[in-house]
C-alpha cells in the first residue's frame, strides 16, 4: 500500500526503550525469578512439556486451569513490556476496521461506533481476548486491519484513523516470535525482547539461557500457530491486559498478513483514557482476490467537538488510501 513506510515506522518503534523481563507476576524480584528457574527439567523434558502443553485440548477447562496447566509444563511466561512517554511514541496514530455497520441502528456519528465492542458482544475467544472480555484491535498502519476483518466485494468497511491522547507513560507488551520477516516493523523490537529475557537470566546468575529461549520461542510461536477457539493465546493476552495491572497494549504477529505486520490489542479503560478518533473512511470493497484488495473511498468523516462531518474523499485521501491492496491474502 502506498504512503506506509516501514523502514519509517522501524525507527520510530526503535525510539522505545525500557525494556523490563516479565515473569508469572509483573516485576518479580530476582529471588523470585531465580527460585522459579530452578523447576525447569531437562531441555528435552521441558521439550516434551511443551509439545504436551499445546497439543491439551483445553477448551473444557477454567481460566484457572489453563493457568496452572501452564506453569506446570512452561514454568514461566516470559515476555517484556517497554514504557515510554506517550509524547514521543511514534507513530503517534494506529488504524482501526470494521465492516456492514448498519447504520439504521448504529449511530455513525458517534466515536464509540468504531471502538471495541462491548463485552456483551463478545461472544467467543479471539487471539487477543477471552469471551465475554472486549480488547481493541488496531494496527499501527492501516492495511493490517482491513485484511483482517477479511473483506468480501460488495463489503463496506469504515475505517478509522485514532491518534493518542495520553498524559501519562505506556506500557506495551510483545508476544512477537524471532522468526517474523525482517521487513516488519517491530522486527528490532522481537529481537531486543529475546535478547533483554536472556541477559535478565544472566545478570542474575542462573545458567538457564536455553530454556528460556525455548520457552519464550514457544510462546511467541502459540500467537501464529494456535487454532480456535485460541484458549492458550486468549489466555496470555487475558494475563497480560487484564491481570498484570499497568500493561496497555499487547502486540501479535497478523497471520493474515504473513507476518509482515503485526496486530495491536489495547485494554478498554486506556482506549478510553488515552485515544481519540480523528478521522474515518467509509469504503467500498470491489474486488478481493488471494494477491489483490480493490475498494474505493466514498466519504471521510472529520472529527468536529465529539462527532464527524463527513465530505467526499479529497485528493489528500487518495494519498494515503490509494485504492489497492497487492499482496498474498490468507
Amino acid at each position: 500500500m502506498k504512503g506506509i513506510n516501514t523502514i519509517g515506522l522501524q525507527k520510530d518503534l526503535n525510539q522505545m526503550n525500557n525494556i523490563h523481563p516479565v515473569f508469572k507476576k509483573p516485576m518479580a524480584s530476582d529471588f523470585e525469578f531465580q527460585e522459579e528457574l530452578k523447576k525447569f527439567p531437562d531441555l528435552d523434558v521441558l521439550r516434551q512439556n511443551l509439545e504436551e502443553l499445546i497439543r491439551t485440548d483445553k477448551s473444557q477447562l477454567s481460566q484457572a486451569e489453563i493457568r496452572e496447566l501452564f506453569f506446570n509444563k512452561a514454568i514461566v511466561q516470559p515476555f517484556s513490556y517497554r514504557e515510554y512517554n506517550s509524547k514521543q511514541f511514534r507513530p503517534n496514530s494506529i488504524w482501526r476496521a470494521r465492516k456492514n455497520i448498519n447504520e439504521l441502528t448504529e449511530d455513525i456519528g458517534d466515536p464509540k461506533c468504531y471502538s471495541y465492542p462491548p463485552s456483551k458482544f463478545c461472544f467467543e475467544n479471539g487471539r487477543a481476548n477471552l469471551k465475554g472480555k472486549s480488547v481493541f484491535y488496531c494496527a499501527i498502519e492501516p492495511v493490517t486491519p482491513l485484511i483482517e476483518i477479511k473483506p468480501q466485494a460488495g463489503d463496506t468497511v469504515y475505517l478509522s484513523e485514532w491518534e493518542y491522547n495520553c498524559l501519562r507513560n505506556i506500557r506495551l507488551a510483545c508476544y512477537i516470535p524471532l522468526a517474523i520477516p525482517k521487513t516488519n516493523p517491530w522486527y528490532n523490537i522481537a529481537q531486543q525482547q529475546f535478547e533483554a529475557i536472556l541477559k535478565h537470566s544472566g545478570e542474575i546468575g542462573n545458567q538457564k539461557a536455553q530454556h528460556l529461549a525455548m520457552v519464550t520461542t514457544f510462546v511467541g510461536k502459540a500467537f501464529i500457530e494456535e487454532q480456535p477457539p485460541y484458549c492458550l493465546t486468549s489466555w496470555l493476552s487475558d494475563e497480560a491486559l487484564y491481570g498484570y495491572a499497568g500493561i496497555d497494549i499487547i502486540v501479535y504477529p497478523s497471520i493474515q498478513r504473513s507476518m509482515v505486520s503485526c496486530n495491536l490489542a489495547l485494554l478498554p479503560t486506556f482506549v478510553d483514557e488515552c485515544l481519540k478518533c480523528r478521522k474515518i473512511y467509509k469504503l467500498k470493497f470491489t474486488e478481493v482476490g488471494k494477491a489483490t484488495v480493490k475498494y474505493h473511498v466514498e466519504k471521510v468523516g472529520i472529527s468536529d467537538n465529539g462527532s464527524f462531518i463527513w465530505h467526499d474523499p479529497q485528493e489528500e485521501d487518495d494519498l494515503n488510501l490509494p485504492g489497492a491492496i497487492t499482496e498474498v491474502i490468507h
